[in-house]
């Protein structure tokens, strides 16, 4: 019997069973710990260096020189520059990311383990496959939030699974913290406390601890948003949270836009007009196959956007007698490309819905590895701030074996494929098959179910709908998915095993 269905939870202290059960997979953990000390050696050995792109640039840049808002949320830079203030090295960094990532995959497999129970017989096999993942590994190497806000999800996701079976304050109150830490690493964080509520809605608590969950989740992400849009407003004389999210919607609207018919009278201003007469001037400029979707739009320097964004900054440049930074204008632009994305898809949601994220479908089955494609994929020199940030004497990153990673990495996508199928299939075949018995299923089986359910749909649909889904987007899964059906079938077995004795 799962020792979740021992004793009845305590709201007060913290479990210390769970204390007592680690102790008692010392030989896992300790195998588990000295394969992983070796697979960090090998990775250093193989990657002396740690892995850039320009985002890990732009990162560094932040941390050596913070600014109150910058493109991405400050979380890693915040995080670079703790590690900095440890050691300059790029092996601190790494390993930083390296041990909490162990930590996470460890505390995910073990809290399952304990809470639902795992089969014996494939314990030891399901331990490799959730700790052992050569691309999350490989990620812990990359200069980048990817690894982070992976790490923190599961562990995020771990504590809400307590929270839900085995509801402490302790465990409540660690669950917050994630979750804040997520979304400052993030934004893709977002919809989590949305998630959260349905989680502390299916909880064993009691009312009080499941509304003060619930609160606690909302309000935490709502004042770090506060707290940022007021950091745009005193900064930018704009009110929103991220010059990206205008940019990102104007993007995925117009990766469709010839499929839907924008008419210049039905645009409610004259700023979106005078848009939209870029748009449709410039809608080709950007080489790409068609009814393809992309991030063209975001970059390229023919795009629609950033051609009206220099048009809009010439035009206060003529006004005011003085051009502010491109950032500033970046952020500007975005309010309206936003507030011209979202007219667009109200005219025809399902025009987005259709030629956006159904596109979008194939890129979560099978994502693309973009810049995981190989180590130092770009072959770009070291900036300056890079080099003194980490105390580097090269112009250049170097490793021993030049396509290493591009080996390791190639099947992944493919892997992911076989990931989503066998997830989908496992919930499919878990509900049709119990479907008309539900209410004789045990209790704590129903909350797993529903919670994997709306946490994996969730993720899902929120990559569909946000941004291209690429490799590094979806790195989570890597770890609970592979874990969860498993978790499920065996509480379910366990379960019929035990009725029928």
């Amino acid at each position: 019997m799962p020792l979740s269905k021992q004793t009845k939870p305590n709201l007060v202290t913290s479990d210390t069973r769970f204390l007592s059960y680690l102790a008692k997979q010392e030989k896992l953990i300790s195998i588990g710990v000295l394969v992983l000390i070796a697979a960090f050696l090998l990775l250093k050995f193989c990657f002396p260096y740690p892995d850039f792109f320009l985002d890990s640039y732009n990162y560094v840049r932040n941390a050596a020189q913070p600014e109150p808002v910058t493109y991405r949320p400050n979380g890693y830079p915040t995080f670079l520059t703790l590690t900095h203030s440890i050691s300059d090295s790029g092996y601190f960094t790494v390993a930083s990311q390296f041990l909490i990532y162990v930590f996470s995959s460890f505390f995910f497999f073990f809290s399952c383990d304990y809470l639902f129970g795992l089969p014996k017989k494939y314990k030891n096999w399901l331990f490799a496959l959730v700790v052992f993942n050569p691309i999350l590994l490989l990620q812990t190497n990359l200069v980048s939030s990817d690894s982070l806000f992976s790490s923190f999800t599961v562990i995020w996701f771990t504590l809400s699974l307590w929270c839900i079976v085995r509801p402490n304050l302790l465990v409540l109150v660690l669950q917050v913290i994630a979750l804040a830490i997520c979304f400052r690493l993030r934004y893709t964080a977002l919809y989590f406390p949305i998630v959260a509520v349905l989680f502390f809605a299916i909880s064993k608590a009691n009312i009080l601890f499941r509304f003060a969950g619930i609160a606690l989740s909302l309000l935490i992400v709502y004042h770090f948003v506060e707290i940022q849009k007021d950091k745009m407003e005193e900064n930018m004389g704009i009110r929103t949270l991220s010059g990206f999210t205008g940019w990102q919607i104007a993007n995925n609207v117009l990766c469709y836009y010839k499929h839907v018919d924008v008419k210049a009278e039905d645009l409610p201003t004259n700023e979106m007009k005078t848009l939209d007469i870029f748009v449709k001037h410039y809608i080709d400029s950007v080489g790409t196959e068609e009814g393809s979707i992309h991030t063209d739009y975001l970059w390229s320097a023919k795009s629609p956007l950033k051609k009206y964004m220099i048009y809009s900054a010439n035009k206060l440049a003529d006004e005011t007698s003085y051009l502010r930074s491109y950032f500033y204008h970046w952020c500007i632009s975005s309010v309206l490309y936003s507030e011209y994305a979202w007219t667009i898809i109200k005219f025809d949601p399902m025009a987005y819905v259709r030629y956006f994220m159904l596109s979008n479908l194939k890129n979560f089955m099978y994502p693309e590895l973009e810049i995981l494609r190989n180590y130092d994929v770009l072959h770009s020199p070291l900036p300056p701030e890079t080099k003194a940030w980490f105390n580097y004497d090269i112009d250049n990153l170097e490793c021993r074996f030049k396509n290493l990673q591009k080996n390791i990495i190639a099947p992944f996508p493919a892997i992911f494929l076989l990931l989503n199928v066998f997830n989908f299939s496992a919930i499919a075949v878990f509900f049709f098959k119990n479907i008309k018995r539900y209410k004789s299923v045990d209790k704590d089986t129903r909350r797993l179910f529903i919670a994997w359910c709306v946490f994996y749909f969730s993720f899902a649909l929120f990559c569909l709908f946000s941004t291209i889904v690429l490799l590094r987007y979806v790195n989570p899964l890597f770890t609970l998915g592979m874990l969860m059906p498993f978790v499920l079938f065996s509480q379910l077995k366990r379960q019929n095993s035990t009725s029928a004795n």
